[in-house]
């Protein structure tokens, strides 16, 4: 047996070290102290995700590790580093007739924009028509009966949305039906995007690991890291099985996770840590003789909420909104305050994911999830939205005997810099794939038509047929509202 250190993976962590001593002081652990560990993924031959207690880390090792193995680690201290050390076998038996779960594909650098979305775009192709199109969709109508009881329809989102912005809302509800409507169009004046949130936990942790401020209770400081291992690395992007991971950790398939559980120990999920976390602040509020209060009502520069059948639209990175200098009780309050205002946008994007009344039942009405992930870009938290749709093909319905095709259509959508607010379509049918692209700025555009043949080369190692691919400056016009303008096209790369 060898000894070998594990740290925090760069492509990870903003800081050295930061991520294992936030985790070992939430976890109340000190050099000498040993703790189990599990491994959950290989996110590259050398990025392994480990849980430990209800948190998760993501690390470097010399050598890939067994998904589902488990870990006995070390806290060990050298000048002011914490170190994880674990003991590694030199070699794994593999079981005969079995095979070794094959590894994800390392990430690229991203080292342009052209680059970028040419990773990222094509890592969706393969979620879409090989992983993620079957495993995702499958939990669409059952993921909807299960929540429809706590979470309302696409007429609550519509309802929701129009209150946010203003609207007089309906009397007092009479109904099952109407109360949850009034739910939503509560949530929706209360949500905010989760990018706040994001933002203000890393920086409070990093005081915390810094020692600039008072410690937080362990509960708390426990959640907010687990909270933070939800976020993807952008280069986990180019990654479909990370992809559609971080899809089904979304928050938004939690009911129908728990209902199909059987007793099972249920996987992690974003809507079941805010919610421990909401629980964890509201004791340490209770202790500090403060009230636990619904999140209060946003102003007109809030996320905008989701709504079905609207286009994505993602979330640029947010900025820490809790000064340094904070009392406990301050900072405790605008914690509060950004976990109720997500946990009411995750009610919105689950009444977004749901079909109409009436509409379950059929077929050829279009089965749509929409939902978020946070996607760290270095030291920064960008949310993309996506969504996907699946209808039923309508030539293929209307042949005598022939068998219903399905079609899949996903959106995307985010704003990170350098790129900016970039949005992508992508259509699967038969096997055959078509792209379209849109970059809100100018510069962008271009840089992504001089750089077409790398696109075309990374769309084609998804080993699909691409039909068409289109480049655009502007963004895609919104079905539900007549054009305002033409976006132009800069690039038509082929079509067969």
């Amino acid at each position: 047996m060898s000894v070998e250190p594990v740290k925090p993976a760069a492509a990870i962590t903003p800081a050295d070290n930061n991520q294992i001593r936030t985790l070992l002081q939430a976890l109340g652990l000190k050099a000498g102290d040993t703790v189990s560990a599990k491994v959950t993924a290989m996110l590259a031959n050398d990025v392994a995700r480990l849980t430990i207690g209800d948190s998760t880390l993501d690390v470097s090792t010399p050598e890939p590790l067994t998904v589902g193995a488990a870990l006995t680690m070390k806290v060990e201290q050298k000048g002011q580093a914490l170190l994880l050390m674990t003991e590694l076998p030199q070699a794994t038996a593999v079981p005969a007739g079995s095979q070794p779960p094959p590894a994800a594909a390392s990430g690229p650098h991203l080292a342009s924009p052209a680059q970028a979305m040419a990773t990222i775009v094509a890592a969706f192709v393969d979620l879409v028509g090989r992983e993620g199109a079957k495993a995702t969709g499958a939990g669409i109508v059952d993921g909807g009966q299960v929540a429809v009881a706590a979470r309302g329809s696409t007429d609550l989102a519509r309802a929701g949305e129009a209150n946010a912005n203003g609207v007089a809302g309906p009397k007092p509800a009479a109904t099952p039906r109407e109360a949850l409507m009034e739910a939503v169009r509560s949530a929706a004046v209360r949500q905010d995007g989760l990018g706040p949130l994001f933002a203000d936990a890393t920086a409070i942790l990093g005081r915390q690991a810094a020692g600039t401020m008072a410690p937080l209770p362990q509960p708390v400081a426990q959640a907010l890291a687990s909270l933070l291992g939800f976020q993807m690395p952008a280069e986990g992007a180019a990654s479909p099985a990370a992809l559609q991971r971080a899809v089904a950790q979304s928050g938004i398939f939690l009911e129908a996770t728990l209902a199909n559980a059987q007793g099972a120990p249920p996987p992690p999920d974003l809507k079941a840590t805010l919610a421990s976390l909401r629980q964890a602040l509201g004791s340490w509020m209770n202790d500090l003789g403060m009230p636990m209060e619904d999140a209060p009502e946003r102003g007109l520069d809030h996320a905008r909420p989701p709504l079905r059948g609207a286009l994505p639209q993602g979330q640029q990175p947010a900025g820490p909104s809790i000064p340094a200098g904070s009392t406990l009780a301050e900072i405790a309050q605008r914690l509060g305050d950004k976990t109720e205002a997500a946990l009411a946008r995750l009610t919105l994007l689950q009444a977004a994911s749901l079909p109409d009344q009436g509409d379950s039942q059929r077929p050829e009405i279009a089965a749509q999830v929409t939902t978020e992930i946070p996607v760290r870009f270095g030291p920064e938290t960008a949310i993309m939205q996506f969504q996907i749709t699946r209808e039923q093909d309508q030539e293929s319905a209307g042949q005598p005997g022939a068998k219903p095709r399905r079609d899949w259509t996903l959106r995307f959508s985010m704003d990170a810099e350098p790129l900016g607010p970039v949005h992508a379509a992508i259509r699967l049918r038969d096997g055959h794939v078509g792209v379209r692209l849109w970059a809100e700025r100018e510069t962008i555009a271009a840089r992504l038509q001089s750089s077409s043949r790398d696109l075309t080369q990374a769309l084609e190692a998804s080993a699909f047929s691409i039909d068409q691919v289109t480049i655009a400056a502007g963004k895609p016009a919104d079905p539900r509202l007549e054009p305002h303008a033409v976006t132009r096209p800069h690039l038509l790369d082929r079509t067969t």
